[in-house]
């Protein structure tokens, strides 16, 4: 019985990982299946499993910050949200890294520059689904290039 146990803690969690359901996304897609973002990024920085160089983009453009409203159109005083604008995309940040933060971003803002990262398609506030949040294209930034 606990090897049944160890098992299923072992491979089934990996069998999401390399599932028939990512071949169905083009060979270089930068937008991966949100089943798939906790653990790629987990992953990345465990170590364990590094995402490919084919799955991160690099891109160029200019970090915006924006006064964040609730749901009810209020505005929420001190709290911003980020956004990464390039090629008229823009995109959520979603902070990640350990070496990214808020910080480092403002030092940029409103700068041209190059970043490396992951781009998805999901929800911005949590990866609950049964949590309510905005929901659209985001960006995990791995690296600033300046």
């Amino acid at each position: 019985m606990k090897k049944i146990v160890i098992f299923i803690c072992l491979v089934v969690p990996f069998s999401f990982i390399f599932s028939s359901n990512t071949e169905a996304l083009p060979q270089n897609s930068t937008l991966l299946n949100m089943r798939n973002i906790r653990d790629s990024i987990k992953l990345y920085y465990d170590s364990a499993i590094v995402v490919t160089p084919a799955d991160t983009v690099t891109l160029e453009g200019k970090f915006l910050k924006e006064q964040f409203f609730n749901k009810a159109g209020r505005e929420i005083p001190g709290v911003f949200d980020w956004f990464f604008e390039t090629s008229g995309n823009k995109y959520f940040v979603k902070i990640l890294a350990e070496d990214v933060t808020t910080e480092k971003l403002e030092i940029y803002k409103n700068e041209l520059l190059h970043v490396r990262g992951l781009i998805f398609e999901g929800l911005w506030d949590t990866d609950n689904p049964d949590v309510q949040s905005r929901v659209g294209k985001y960006i995990v930034i791995l690296q600033l290039i300046p």
